[in-house]
């Protein structure tokens, strides 16, 4: 959208990029704001896991501990439950819990700061009815549709199909893309039919990261 209008005037001052921004936008007629905001902070810091160097053996454990995190619907919603298991084990957080479970503790300490910069952000653009910092943002619950809907909205353009030759086509464009090596969606089940990613990563071949599953019929719905 241009930024003459106020939908474009908002996502310039946002502080993440266009296409996160405008997921932060949607997210408000959607309910799932709380839920956007968290994921937005965990994407900020690129990488919240500790991928270990060396035998299969560490990374086997490194699987081990994403499962206990990881679910059908990729990567968005396993930060998420990444976020709020954090979150639980207290705002310093457990250097211990984080080396078990293979995760970054500086990362996830970024990560909330960046959630707090957010949230403060949310409630100053707050639809009417809004009451400022008394109310929580919205949640969406166990609604994991709506937020990945949400998702799609502002990631439209990083759509992919999987196609016959047993990778990824992007919808728009269709350059042809894989699953990162680290994506739950990679490591753990069947690929399913249509994705909807966060960036493209170029290790030799075109990976796609930060993926998460969508249906083929929300691509029509949410067009832009």
């Amino acid at each position: 959208c241009r930024l003459t209008t106020p939908v474009g005037e908002q996502l310039a001052d946002f502080p993440v990029e266009p296409k996160l921004a405008k997921c932060l936008l949607e997210s408000w007629d959607r309910g799932c704001a709380d839920e956007i905001v968290t994921i937005a902070a965990a994407l900020s810091v690129k990488q919240v896991w500790a991928h270990p160097r060396g035998s299969r053996a560490a990374k086997d454990k490194l699987d081990a501990a994403m499962a206990e995190f990881a679910v059908g619907e990729g990567d968005h919603i396993t930060l998420l439950n990444v976020m709020r298991a954090f979150d639980d084990e207290g705002s310093g957080g457990d250097p211990e819990w984080c080396s078990e479970n293979f995760l970054q503790l500086r990362a996830l300490k970024r990560a909330v700061e960046v959630q707090r910069q957010l949230t403060g952000y949310m409630r100053r653009i707050a639809p009417p009815g809004f009451q400022g910092a008394r109310d929580e943002l919205p949640s969406c619950g166990e609604d994991t549709v709506s937020l990945r809907k949400c998702l799609l909205s502002g990631y439209f353009s990083h759509a992919a199909r999987l196609g016959p030759d047993g990778l990824y086509h992007t919808v728009r464009g269709g350059h042809v893309v894989q699953l990162h090596p680290t994506s739950v969606l990679a490591k753990f089940g069947a690929p399913p039919e249509f994705v909807v990613f966060h960036e493209y990563v170029s290790v030799g071949s075109e990976y796609i990261r930060d993926c998460s599953r969508i249906e083929g019929k929300w691509l029509t719905e949410i067009a832009p």
